[in-house]
């Protein structure tokens, strides 16, 4: 997510990324101090949006991974991404999966 992305749809200008290794893992974690929101992936779809399930969830999905989404009104979000690092799901510097 862009610095632009983040301050148009969470109202803030700060926005933290972590990645890391953890076992067998990639974790990569982005947090926002903004202003939250509730996830809604029915209302996305109905007003043609694809939400998170189409952009973020779906791709991280067909690398074996997983997305935990964290946020609430007033409280800024956290998505966490979970992506194995084995052989089925790595990915390598070329985009290429392992």
């Amino acid at each position: 997510m862009s610095g632009a992305n983040v301050e148009r749809h969470a109202g803030t200008r700060s926005v933290w990324v972590l990645a890391e290794e953890e076992g067998v893992q990639l974790v990569v974690s982005v947090r926002d101090d903004g202003a939250g929101f509730v996830l809604d992936e029915a209302r996305s779809e109905s007003a043609g949006r694809t939400g998170l399930r189409g952009s973020v969830v779906g791709r991280v999905g067909d690398l074996e991974g997983r997305v935990e989404v964290r946020s609430a009104p007033g409280r800024g979000t956290e998505v966490e991404l979970r992506v194995p690092l084995s052989a089925g799901g790595a990915v390598g510097h070329d985009g290429a999966r392992g």
